[in-house]
């Protein structure tokens, strides 16, 4: 971390602490657990098409219609759109996340991380698991507005999960789709 990075971190309100424990480019453990679990939230709780060689007409394509047999086809084969898109997780996994999302990812975890430091590091684990990882899978699902996340995660004291509460819905939804080269893409 630059010296210039560190002053524009303290005159936007963060905690200088923060760097001399995270100044890293690399991820700490700390800060992998966590992307980890969003990831995986990310992943088992949004719904998208699959990706693949379309049946009918063999192109590799984001299979997002169905076909008169029920079956998954391209946009190009049919135009009848499906009722519902099976879990993301049932077709991808964290390696078909476009680096694009993942640098955006990054960037709004780390920042969640550095701006809630204090309530994150009060708490070792979460009912047997690492808090980190609750806290990962907390930050997107609150983000998202699932109706879960930190407000009902046993854990937390009841200030520290309203502030993160607070702090995670204020970075507002992310809409994934997958692209044309079967990417997830935000």
């Amino acid at each position: 971390m630059s010296a210039i990075e560190l002053v524009n971190a303290v005159l936007e309100g963060e905690d200088p602490k923060y760097f001399f424990r995270h100044g890293s480019s690399v991820l700490s453990p700390y800060e992998a657990q966590f992307m980890d679990a969003y990831y995986e939230a990310m992943l088992w709780s949004s719904t998208l098409p699959p990706f693949g060689e379309c049946p009918h007409c063999g192109a590799e394509a984001v299979l997002d219609r169905w076909n008169e047999a029920d079956e998954p086809v391209c946009s190009n084969c049919a135009a009848r759109e499906p009722d519902h898109s099976p879990a993301a997780d049932e077709n991808y996994s964290v390696q078909d996340i476009s680096r694009e999302l993942k640098a955006k990812s990054t960037n709004d975890c780390l920042s969640f991380i550095r701006q809630n430091s204090e309530d994150l590091d009060s708490v070792v684990s979460i009912g047997g698991y690492p808090a980190m990882e609750m806290a990962g899978h907390d930050f997107w699902l609150t983000r998202e507005g699932h109706g879960v996340g930190f407000s009902d995660r046993d854990g937390w004291g009841e200030e520290a999960k309203n502030r993160l509460h607070r702090a995670a819905r204020r970075f507002g939804e992310v809409s994934v789709y997958v692209g044309d080269d079967g990417k997830i893409y935000a």
